[in-house]
């Protein structure tokens, strides 16, 4: 895996018995990641990273919260954080295959 921890076990389990699995949660929480830019390079390298076991679509956590309405401590990065960088990075208009 480029950057980071391994996929959850359940994307193990599906590609070992075969199955696809629909839309998977993920987020890159600030004290891993206190710069935007590797935020950037984590998200999608997993989305990169997940496609070999069959994950067909992906969901940030989270969008459009800012830091304020978090519940995490420290938050997690959202989409539109900072400049935007998250949200263009993963934008299927602007990325349309996740898988590269």
């Amino acid at each position: 895996m480029r950057g980071g921890a391994p996929l959850p076990k359940p994307i193990a389990a599906a590609r070992a018995c075969n199955q696809s699995l629909g839309k998977r949660e993920f987020d890159a929480n600030e004290s891993y990641f206190p710069l935007i830019s590797n935020a950037v390079t984590r998200l999608q390298n997993w989305q990169i990273d997940s496609c070999p076991y069959s994950v067909k679509g992906w969901l940030l956590w989270t969008w459009e919260t800012d830091e304020s309405e978090q519940q995490s401590n420290p938050p997690d990065w959202y989409a539109t954080a900072g400049d935007g960088s998250i949200n263009t990075a993963l934008a299927p208009a602007v990325r349309s295959n996740s898988c590269q």
